[in-house]
Formats: structure tokens, sequence, C-alpha cells
């Protein structure tokens, strides 16, 4: 019986610890014990236009003063940008990147994600997009 409440409790740990993705407007957010990060998007976007996706990284002060390589991907409409950035801890940076909405995109709903990596700790945050035509 001891087991079985040791193995479900970490279970429940490790389904605690993904984050929940949030929509309709409102920012997604994704934490672990050394940083947390959102999403910000527009919840519509028209073909032809362009949109601007900002995700925002909080790293956590850890007392060592030191600066962390964090390791950041944003994909957006079938285009991903990536790259590092050193940060100093305690402090929060916002990347934001504009996207061309492609003329001969479908309309539809799409996902656009956040991917950061600190110290081989990686989270994903996403949203969603209404992409409508003109």
């Amino acid at each position: 019986m001891r087991r079985v409440a040791v193995s479900l409790a970490v279970v429940m740990m490790v389904l605690a610890s993904f984050a929940t993705p949030t929509f309709a407007g409102k920012p997604s957010v994704a934490e672990t014990d050394i940083y947390r990060i959102t999403i910000n998007t527009p919840d519509v976007a028209v073909v032809g236009q362009a949109i601007t996706v900002s995700g925002t990284i909080t790293l956590f002060n850890d007392g060592s003063g030191s600066r962390k390589p964090v390791y950041y991907e944003v994909s957006a409409l079938h285009q991903n940008r990536a790259g590092v950035k050193a940060m100093q801890v305690g402090k929060t940076r916002t990347i934001t990147r504009t996207y061309a909405v492609p003329a001969q995109l479908p309309a539809g709903t799409y996902t656009i994600t956040f991917a950061v990596s600190v110290d081989g700790r990686n989270s994903l945050v996403e949203r969603e997009i209404t992409v409508r035509e003109r």
C-alpha cells in the first residue's frame, strides 16, 4: 500500500509540473523553480498583415549573482525564430518578434509557441490565434 501511495504522489507531482496554457486574450504562463515564462499574442490576425508576439522570461534570484544562458524559440504561423540570451538572475527580459501573416495562409486557428530552456529545464507555453481573411 505504501508503494502505491508513493507512486501516486510522484505521478501527481510530475503532472502538476506541466504548465496549463490559458487562452482567450490572456497570457499563457509556465513556471519552474528557476524561471517563469509568459507569451502574449493578439487573439485575431488578418492575412497579409503583421502580428507581434512577445515572450517574457523572469529568472528567479538564486543568490548566485550569475548570468545564465537562456535558450528560446518562438514559433508562429509556420515561422520559427530561435536564439540565446545571457540573463542576470533576478531579472526579467521580453523578447518581441513580428511575423508577417502570409497572404496565402488559410483562415483558421493556429498555435503560437514560446519554448525556453535554462539549466536543462525546458518549458513551453502556447496561445491560439484566429487567422481571418481580409
